[in-house]
């Protein structure tokens, strides 16, 4: 947390750039897992660009080679049990990458920064310079957008896929949603706030996510970020906690 404040080089809360191909494996390889990324923004403008930008709570930036040659990242990228909320930029995002999943992440009011706002960034946000980004799954996810332009935008992007996810706030776009298992829904938490002394993120009794996941798939987490086991119900809970 408290990361980006007076760096001019548009950083955010934790990411990757440009990762190595040290072998050809298409299986995981880089993995945000069980973290609590908050309160990360950029207060001075990007030198590159003289303007606010990023202080995302989780970016993975470029991995995909702009000019077409071999160097494009192979492997995989999962995030999954983050608890992302009040950072300047994007809760999470993903710029002219390939191969990312982001599962069973609660994503609060983000986009803190009104120069974002006002672009239409997202609280998880997928784009890029051309190519864009690609072959991004975007499932079991609670985002509740405040700030931003919607809780979960995509542009200039293909292989997008979105189910079982609860969004709510913000401009929810019909085209973002490729999957009627996703709910446009309050999840009821217990308490959202952007203060760390107030928030509790678990899900009230009750609460559309309880049992709004998917299950099955063989990457998704048997464990909340709190190390319960999913699931608890006749399917998982949407978001970091069970």
């Amino acid at each position: 947390h408290d990361n980006a404040h007076f760096m001019r080089y548009g950083g955010s809360g934790m990411g990757t750039l440009t990762p190595f191909n040290f072998d050809s494996s298409t299986e995981y390889k880089i993995f945000f897992v069980g973290n609590v990324s908050h309160h990360n923004r950029c207060l001075v403008p990007w030198a590159k660009i003289g303007k606010i930008s990023d202080g995302n709570g989780i970016i993975v930036d470029v991995n995909i080679d702009r000019k077409g040659g071999d160097t494009t990242y192979v492997g995989r990228t999962l995030l999954s049990n983050n608890l992302v909320y009040a950072n300047g930029g994007g809760g999470i995002v993903v710029t002219t990458a390939r191969g990312v999943d982001i599962v069973h992440n609660t994503v609060f009011d983000n986009v803190q920064s009104p120069e974002l706002a006002a672009q239409g960034w997202g609280d998880i946000f997928i784009g890029g310079p051309k190519p864009g980004s690609n072959d991004v799954r975007v499932i079991n996810n609670v985002v509740v957008s405040r700030n931003s332009a919607g809780p979960f935008i995509f542009h200039s992007s293909t292989g997008v896929l979105a189910e079982n996810n609860v969004f709510s706030g913000g401009k929810v776009v019909p085209g973002d949603l490729s999957h009627s298992s996703n709910l446009i829904q309050d999840p009821r938490w217990l308490s959202a706030s952007i203060d760390p002394s107030k928030a509790d993120f678990h899900l009230k009794k009750g609460s559309p996510a309880i049992a709004a996941g998917r299950s099955g798939l063989f990457w998704l987490p048997a464990v909340d970020m709190e190390g319960k086991a999913r699931p608890r119900d006749r399917a998982p809970a949407a978001g970091a906690y069970e």
